[in-house]
């Protein structure tokens, strides 16, 4: 039995602003191509399907167009979608009863607390001649609401809450289970020691922040699953070293920070009841956007360094390749400057983009920094001085130097007193106006 195993598409995802939607069909597309290939018995998809608990249209319309041609290709395909906490719940669930005759097995949310029945987690993997292969248990993303309080102590309560969760969904399959039949188990979650791709990643809310450690699964007693498929984090990895509870990753990358990771889907194989191997299929580099740096690698605060200057921001982007008038937009890579500059200057962003109208790339996102403030205001050992006491002029110095660690530009300094004097005429009129009507 072959199983592929994905997650986190989030689809309707815009990366500063930018459409991914040509790139996320084409992963698509590359991913029905897999599974056609590969002769996959089930497709996993383990949350996060969209970017918003209200995708677009376009975003709806490609899930459903996706699960559609992946039933015309592979009738006796079994495809199982859980919701992650990115997902509404009830979006997903609505069609859920059209897509079982799609082969489509969608768990949005789980059964509420006082339910006892567990049975709608359950889904059997049949071979085409009808054999029983293996039982999926899917269980999605858990809010608050789905927990049984365990515990009064708040982490203990949320862990264990979790623990409970998984072991009466197991509990509930063990008169199901025959003999070298293997249980896969789902899940949406952050768990401790993941690596974190901080840039993209939505941080859980409340209870969830608790990140769950391994022994959910492994110390699960009466039903040991023989393959966890975790969704959320981004980075494909296994779990405290237990090959078989992985993170497949995101597909796609949705920061530049994500640039460089290996984006895959698993390849989950078993043999006779048995978990034979993982391998990964990497998303071909094609179907990605490129994405640049500049500077490629970031300054570290312990070694004192700053960003490149404008000057040499402005050789660099020199270096890159001219605009192919012949290539679609969304193939253009995305680019992100980051710039020091020791005055704050106006005309950077409009410089910056100048230069890169005649490149490749497109500028995604444009970070200045300034010199870092030489004083810090210090501790009030003296008389009080109120606002009142000092000349506007002396304020506005004072507040641009704090964001900007040097004195206003002499045209700003000019512009300000401008407007000072002009509110104080404004006032002197509107009094005089005020004595007069009396």
């Amino acid at each position: 039995m072959k199983v592929i195993h994905t997650s986190d598409w989030h689809l309707g995802h815009r990366l500063y602003g930018l459409n991914r939607h040509e790139e996320q069909t084409g992963f698509l597309n590359w991913l029905a191509e897999q599974i056609k290939t590969q002769h996959a018995d089930v497709l996993l998809i383990a949350g996060d399907i969209f970017d918003t608990h209200n995708p677009s249209a376009e975003a709806t319309r490609l899930y459903y167009n996706f699960l559609t041609k992946l039933h015309q290709q592979n009738p006796h395909l079994h495809t199982v979608v859980i919701g992650g906490n990115h997902d509404s719940a009830a979006r997903l669930d609505a069609p859920r009863e059209v897509l079982k005759a799609l082969n489509v097995h969608v768990i949005g949310a789980l059964p509420k607390p006082s339910s006892s029945d567990w049975s709608e987690l359950y889904c059997p993997i049949h071979n085409a001649q009808g054999e029983l292969q293996a039982w999926v248990v899917s269980v999605p993303y858990l809010r608050a609401s789905d927990l049984p309080l365990t515990s009064p102590n708040e982490d203990h309560a949320i862990i264990n809450g979790v623990k409970e969760v998984y072991r009466l969904a197991l509990d509930g399959l063990k008169d199901k289970l025959t003999d070298n039949i293997p249980v896969i188990l789902t899940g949406h979650c952050e768990m401790q020691k993941g690596l974190l791709s901080l840039e993209s990643e939505r941080s859980f809310s409340g209870y969830a922040k608790q990140s769950l450690p391994s022994d959910v699964f492994t110390a699960l007693k009466q039903i040991k699953p023989d393959y966890v498929a975790l969704g959320h984090l981004h980075l494909t990895q296994a779990v405290s070293d237990c090959e078989w509870i992985r993170y497949s990753g995101a597909p796609l990358p949705f920061s530049i920070a994500e640039k460089d990771y290996p984006h895959q889907v698993l390849l989950v194989e078993f043999n006779q009841g048995q978990l034979s191997s993982i391998e990964p299929l990497l998303v071909p580099q094609e179907l990605k956007t490129q994405m640049i740096k500049i500077p490629e690698k970031e300054s570290k605060v312990e070694d004192n360094a700053l960003p490149l200057s404008f000057d040499e921001v402005i050789a660099e982007l020199n270096k890159l390749p001219e605009l192919d008038e012949t290539v679609v937009e969304w193939k253009r890579p995305l680019l992100q400057v980051n710039v020091h500059s020791e005055h704050p200057d106006p005309n950077i962003k409009l410089r910056v983009i100048k230069v890169l109208k005649k490149k490749h790339p497109r500028l995604a996102k444009l970070t200045i920094t300034y010199p870092k403030k030489e004083q810090q205001i210090s501790e009030d050992t003296g008389p009080k001085t109120f606002l009142s006491d000092i000349e506007p002029n002396e304020v506005f110095k004072a507040r641009w130097k704090s964001k900007r660690g040097v004195e206003p530009p002499s045209e700003q300094l000019a512009l300000f007193t401008q407007l000072k004097d002009q509110a104080k005429l404004n006032i002197e009129q509107q009094e005089s106006l005020s004595s007069s009507s009396k």
